[in-house]
């Protein structure tokens, strides 16, 4: 299980949704240890945040799950962030790796954000051997890619699914 490290202080930047949701799969006891960073969706003082709560706690290793917007923000904390070890998340392998250029500013800005994300980062995780391998043979990632098999919740139950009829 993920979060069940006695010996270390794990801190999450999430969304409060995540929040409500991770509080009713865990213990009190591995809630109590985690460091809760409530973040807005699509924020950028986000990064900021981030940033100082790494120097402030000085954060061995910052792991992203998903970077999903503001690549170019989160390379440049990643950079700044010279003592932290980072790590990204991958997902979609050809989206992040080969972007397509365009024309609009906002899609030119995600082209350039995602080069420098994929250039500041010590390493990428995967969630699949394929994925990770698929990675290595047909995007040079020139950072070590990881697989971090399975879910957070391995040997949890599952969370109540709604079925809808009511």
């Amino acid at each position: 299980r993920a979060f069940s490290f006695s010996q270390h202080k794990l801190s999450l930047f999430v969304s409060a949704e995540v929040v409500a949701s991770l509080h009713a799969l865990l213990s009190e006891e591995e809630i109590q240890r985690i460091d809760w960073i409530i973040l807005e969706w699509g924020k950028t003082l986000n990064t900021t945040m981030i940033y100082r709560y790494c120097r402030k706690k000085m954060v061995d290793v910052l792991w992203f799950g998903t970077v999903s917007h503001h690549y170019l923000l989160f390379g440049a904390l990643c950079r700044l962030l010279r003592n932290t070890k980072t790590v990204l998340t991958i997902h979609d392998a050809n989206s992040f790796f080969r972007p397509k250029p365009r024309l609009q500013p906002r899609s030119s800005l995600n082209f350039l954000g995602k080069k420098l994300l994929a250039k500041s980062v010590n390493g990428f995780s995967t969630l699949l051997t394929s994925t990770k391998t698929y990675i290595e043979n047909n995007h040079n990632p020139r950072r070590p890619v990881d697989c971090i098999p399975g879910s957070f919740f391995n040997g949890m139950p599952s969370p109540p699914v709604k079925d809808g009829s009511a």
